[in-house]
């Protein structure tokens, strides 16, 4: 069959069937990567002048599942799962949406760069998915935290206890820069989100690696704002009045002069390794997921496509 006797989906149900697809691919990546989650908080948690007293990964996470068990690597997992999906709806659906907009009106009428188009979709994405996020992140770095292991059972506890509801929007800032950077390199890098009728003439693993650039390269502008992030949302609430909350670049700089700039990339190595292979995971089940949406479309729609692998 001829690629251009593909139905194409309508905007409006591509859009609805790319955040379905996406908020699947979030949920089964932060399955397969949550302990190197927990692990990049730990070392991020660590306040010291010299990275050489920070242990190795492998003693890390060792030292972890002997004292604390092996549980210890998942602790949080229920607010990293809660917020995935709506994170997921609006990192792929968002995105597509916005993409669909800007080319329309920017790119085929006005000649704006595509690529620059791709990343300012990307940082308006990833400023929407840090206001969703934050709170869940909030629960998920006190959870993850050494400081509070035999303070909370479990997540609701968490959230629940007096001190702590009213504080779920500390780090708020630093996770807006955080994601925003992240995501406009990620989807910068990627092409336009490809449109029903050509998702099959293109190697799936391309997209991997495409995901896995991307979501690497995004990690190297993105750690400081995480690391700052992360030591916000573990301060002792009782003992922190609003006006005590630090502002993002304030904090960096601090950060960069007391403990060195090194410290603005501690647990970079298991953030790294989370968020490029998370990107490339991220993106190939996205790609399958929604290769499996629209093959029941086409065939609803009474045609019969060529096999794509």
């Amino acid at each position: 069959m001829k690629q251009n006797s593909r139905p194409r989906m309508d905007p409006r149900t591509e859009g609805i069937v790319h955040s379905i697809a996406g908020g699947g691919a979030v949920v089964l990546e932060t399955l397969l990567n949550y302990p190197l989650d927990t692990l990049k908080t730990r070392y991020q948690l660590i306040k010291s002048t010299s990275c050489m007293e920070s242990p190795s990964l492998h003693k890390l996470m060792s030292s972890m599942i002997k004292n604390e068990g092996l549980i210890s690597l998942y602790r949080g997992l229920p607010s990293a799962l809660a917020m995935q999906v709506p994170r997921g709806v609006v990192k792929f659906g968002t995105n597509y949406y916005i993409q669909h907009v800007s080319y329309n009106w920017l790119v085929r009428k006005e000649g704006v760069n595509s690529h620059v188009m791709n990343a300012l979709s990307g940082l308006m994405t990833g400023i929407i998915d840090g206001i969703i996020v934050c709170p869940f992140e909030y629960v998920k770095v006190r959870m993850q935290s050494s400081d509070y292991r035999y303070t909370y059972r479990n997540c609701l506890q968490c959230l629940l206890e007096p001190r702590n509801y009213r504080h779920v929007w500390n780090g708020l800032e630093c996770t807006l820069w955080r994601n925003g950077l992240w995501h406009m390199t990620y989807f910068g890098l990627l092409q336009r989100q490809k449109q029903s009728n050509d998702r099959f003439v293109k190697n799936k693993w391309h997209d991997f690696a495409i995901g896995c650039a991307g979501g690497g390269l995004g990690s190297v502008f993105s750690s400081p704002f995480d690391v700052c992030k992360s030591r916000i949302q573990n301060m002792p609430t009782q003992t922190l009045p609003k006006q005590q909350i630090p502002w993002a670049l304030g904090m960096v700089y601090t950060l960069s002069r007391t403990e060195g700039v090194s410290s603005l990339y501690r647990g970079f190595v298991p953030k790294f390794l989370r968020l490029a292979l998370g990107g490339g995971v991220l993106m190939l089940s996205f790609e399958y997921i929604l290769n499996g949406f629209e093959t029941v479309y086409w065939f609803t729609a009474g045609h019969v496509r060529e096999p794509s692998f």
